[in-house]
């Protein structure tokens, strides 16, 4: 049922071809290596089912980067929404952002995926450790999230 309806089969009905009805997995493969060492902290259905496919444990998201319990992780935030969006992305630089910046000031975090999704694409992060001159610039005029991520979220849905 995956295929019947799908715009290639509908393109070869209309061209008199033979529609594509089923899918034949053969040859042996192997099972690919699976990530145990990363942990995947989401909402979204389609992430959890993903993460789990790909053999990683996956968390709620907690409130705020504190109550991470590992310090490798990925953390997949929900939507958002234009709407919403001052106190989202306020809240995400208070909670998250602000936090790992003094984690990896501080040694303490060995590696964090952060992605932001908006309405046409997703915004991933990988934070670093800062040299000491961006530290030491960073504290005359720090960036803030909220800036960085507000062109995602005003940019129109794909089709």
């Amino acid at each position: 049922m995956l295929l019947f309806e799908h715009a290639v089969n509908r393109g070869r009905e209309s061209a008199g071809r033979t529609l594509v009805n089923s899918v034949w997995l053969w040859g042996g493969g192997v099972d690919a290596p699976r990530r145990a060492s990363t942990s995947v902290f989401a909402k979204n259905a389609l992430v959890v089912e993903l993460a789990r496919g790909c053999g990683a444990e996956c968390l709620p998201v907690p409130e705020q980067f504190d109550a991470l319990p590992k310090d490798e992780a990925a953390v997949w935030f929900d939507p958002v929404r234009s709407e919403d969006a001052a106190q989202k992305l306020d809240a995400i630089d208070r909670r998250w952002m602000a936090p790992v910046e003094r984690a990896l000031a501080s040694g303490r975090l060995s590696a964090l995926e952060l992605v932001v999704a908006g309405r046409a694409r997703t915004q991933r992060f990988m934070p670093r450790r800062s040299s000491l001159a961006q530290r030491w610039r960073s504290r005359m005029s720090p960036p803030r999230c909220s800036q960085l991520l507000a062109g995602i979220i005003a940019e129109p849905a794909l089709p």
